[in-house]
């Protein structure tokens, strides 16, 4: 290559790193990164591949540079390693087979013929449409963690790297035949990100309706509660000419231990076993009576303290996201330790709103890069219910924290209460 090649080939490779991180934006936040650190790790993969590029000319060899490359790129961002595993996958394959389309189809290339310039400027073209194509299908959701049936779906770009790379050392001479594959292969993989958002979407309204079914029980079981605490003050109250007259005749006699006796068996009388909290709001009160009655009956020691506003302006979905997820999360920790406790603590001070939960587990954590992974079978599912806490709770501009040591997990949020009103 002469200078004005290897000049024009730095832009237009340039350029194709600048479309990676097109297409990787969509997998990941990248808002998170520092950008000195972004810029510097997107320039060391830009030299690295170009001078493989330049020094070898076997396809091989830029393949798996580019692969490599393109998965350290991904681990810039928060994510699991099966995330960032098909983010890279998914991107190399769209821009290799985008480098034979543009070879075969609009530059009539022969198979061991030096390429021209043009051919990388069209290519980098092809792949910013399909990066195009692919964030329209998209769209934000590709953020979403890992999710059941994605390693199924990935075969199609492993397969689809493998036929390339069969196509280039095969020297076939029919060019019609080489054209289409590798337009049917190119469409083949933009149909993946079809695919992967319908997944997305797919486990996201399973999950909706997991939370809906969680809200009828929630509602169902508050709706209880508020009939029984209806009946027994109902009842109270036909009696309260009794009870009255009883409580002066003791206080004639001044019998004050006989009267705290009696006012305790009248209290006891109108309080609700499974009414467990009462904040004064509907919301909370309803999760929490369900979620910490779900707890006495299958742990030893419970504790629940609330301290809240009767209004906070949170939706009620999000709300059952945030508590249902939490709770159900340390009881089932809690369920396979030794000591089985759990502590729940929610309290508004200083404009600010706090939740602690902490519970004993069993002393084993399971984590995929920046992420707890559930203990329960269903754990893909749950895990998916973990990122959206802290997703709801990031749009209410709060922050969660997770800490442990050897026997005792706790999880704190803050959410400011200016933004719940």
């Amino acid at each position: 290559m002469n200078t004005n090649d290897i000049l024009i080939a730095s832009i237009t490779n340039l350029f194709r790193v600048y479309i990676i991180w097109r297409f990787i934006k969509l997998f990941f936040d990248t808002g998170k990164v520092s950008k000195k650190m972004e810029a510097a790790v997107y320039l060391l993969f830009f030299a690295l591949t170009f001078s493989v590029f330049v020094a070898f000319h076997t396809p091989a060899v830029n393949i798996i540079t580019n692969l490599i490359g393109l998965f350290f790129l991904t681990l810039l961002y928060e994510g699991s390693y099966k995330k960032r595993l098909t983010a890279a996958i998914l991107i190399y394959s769209v821009n290799m087979v985008c480098d034979i389309v543009s070879a075969y189809l609009f530059l009539n290339y022969n198979m061991g013929e030096p390429t021209s310039q043009i051919f990388s400027i069209v290519t980098d073209l092809l792949i910013l449409v399909c990066q195009l194509v692919a964030a329209k299908v998209l769209g934000n959701q590709a953020k979403q963690e890992y999710i059941k049936g994605l390693k199924i779906l990935l075969i199609i770009p492993i397969l689809s790297i493998c036929m390339l790379f069969f196509l280039i050392y095969a020297n076939l001479q029919n060019r019609r035949l080489l054209i289409g594959e590798s337009i049917g292969i190119l469409v083949i993989n933009m149909v993946v990100f079809y695919l992967y958002h319908t997944l997305i979407d797919i486990h996201q309204q399973l999950y909706e309706k997991e939370i809906l079914s969680q809200q009828i029980k929630i509602y169902s079981n508050q709706l209880e509660v508020i009939s029984q605490t209806q009946k027994q003050v109902h009842a109270l109250r036909h009696d309260m000419m009794l009870h009255i007259k009883e409580l002066y005749n003791l206080a004639e006699k001044n019998k004050k231990e006989k009267m705290t006796e009696y006012l305790n068996k009248m209290e006891a009388s109108i309080r609700n076993v499974k009414e467990h909290i009462y904040s004064g709001n509907k919301d909370i009160d309803g999760i929490l009576n369900y979620m910490i009655e779900k707890a006495n009956t299958v742990l030893e020691h419970v504790e629940a303290e609330v301290t809240i506003p009767q209004e906070l302006n949170i939706d009620s979905f999000e709300l059952t996201v945030i508590l249902g997820n939490l709770l159900e999360n340390a009881i089932e920790a809690a369920l396979q330790a030794e000591e089985k406790n759990l502590k729940f603590k929610m309290y508004a001070e200083k404009g600010l709103v706090f939740i602690n939960i902490t519970n004993k587990y069993a002393g084993k954590i399971e984590k995929e890069g920046n992420r707890f992974i559930s203990s329960k079978k269903d754990g893909m599912n749950h895990g998916f219910g973990i990122e959206n806490v802290r997703e709801v709770v990031e749009r209410y501009n709060g922050a969660m924290d997770v800490t442990y040591n050897e026997d005792t997990f706790k999880v704190r949020v803050m959410l400011y209460l200016s933004e719940l009103r």
